[in-house]
């Protein structure tokens, strides 16, 4: 999507990949998803006020410093795992006996570092925006628990070790389960530092004018920026306002008839109507 959008995060992902288009290193694959949130935040829309734009942008730069103390570093070079992208119930397929026959929609699959091999979120049925309450996690991390506890005795029935029980269990330590989830969803990173790192690293929002204020004067580079972004919402504010007007379809300046239920009701007075409209209002016989 962010190709489409024109933000060429592929730019940003030819400095990591090999010659082989591949990476090598756990470090490289967070360090290129950072990047590439920064890309979105500075070449995506702008912000709809000063204050926006230095929330968000603040908001991004404590996520980052949480999923760096996330990162485990040991594991750089591996062990590497497949993973499916995208596995939710929708893309499974069960045989009469409930288990699963196959999977579907492989289009999102890669290997990465077995940090990224997350436990799926619809245990709780529940986004990772949702999630990011504390309490919706800890209500997950039950859910999850029971599941794991399966996983375990499922392991060491068919293979007879607990190897992936013990990552999963291992990988829900600091948060990683959200984090790993933001990172490669760079959507959920605010959501996330808003509503969790907030409270878990600094005991709550009390200070955040403060902390953000500090964050703000600390980097001129950062208020050009956010300056930028404001602008540059003002700008295509403007030009979807005139687009808007321009899409507008003018109507016959007589009385519109419509029914409500049996009765028939008269708008008078209404001279044009949004091309968006156009077509909802139910006409009488």
């Amino acid at each position: 999507m962010q190709e489409l959008e024109g933000l060429a995060p592929s730019e940003i992902q030819d400095l990591y990949y090999g010659a082989g288009g591949t990476l090598a290193a756990t470090n490289d694959y967070v360090a290129m998803l950072v990047q590439i949130a920064d890309n979105a935040f500075s070449k995506g829309p702008g912000a709809a006020s000063l204050e926006e734009g230095e929330d968000r942008l603040y908001h991004l730069h404590i996520f980052r410093q949480y999923a760096e103390s996330w990162v485990d570093r040991s594991l750089d070079r591996g062990p590497f795992v497949s993973v499916h992208g995208d596995l939710e119930i929708f893309n499974l397929l069960l045989g009469g006996d409930m288990g699963i026959v196959s999977m579907l929609d492989w289009e999102w699959s890669r290997v990465v570092s077995c940090q990224f091999f997350k436990p799926p979120l619809w245990l709780s049925n529940a986004r990772i925006e949702v999630l990011s309450y504390g309490y919706r996690y800890r209500d997950y991390l039950e859910r999850f628990d029971k599941f794991l506890a399966a996983v375990r005795c499922r392991e060491l029935e068919r293979y007879g070790n607990e190897l992936l029980a013990n990552e999963w269990d291992k990988g829900k330590q600091k948060s990683g389960i959200m984090v790993a989830n933001a990172l490669e969803n760079l959507t959920a990173m605010d959501w996330i530092a808003s509503r969790y790192i907030n409270l878990r690293a600094y005991g709550g929002k009390e200070d955040l004018p403060e902390r953000l204020r500090a964050f703000i004067q600390d980097d001129t580079a950062r208020k050009t920026l956010i300056e930028k972004k404001d602008l540059e919402w003002g700008a295509s504010y403007t030009a979807r306002l005139e687009q808007a007007n321009a899409n507008s379809i003018p109507l016959l300046t007589q009385t519109l008839p419509f029914a409500i239920g049996s009765t028939v009701v008269i708008i008078a007075g209404a001279s044009y109507l949004s091309g968006w409209c156009t077509g909802l209002l139910p006409f009488s016989h």
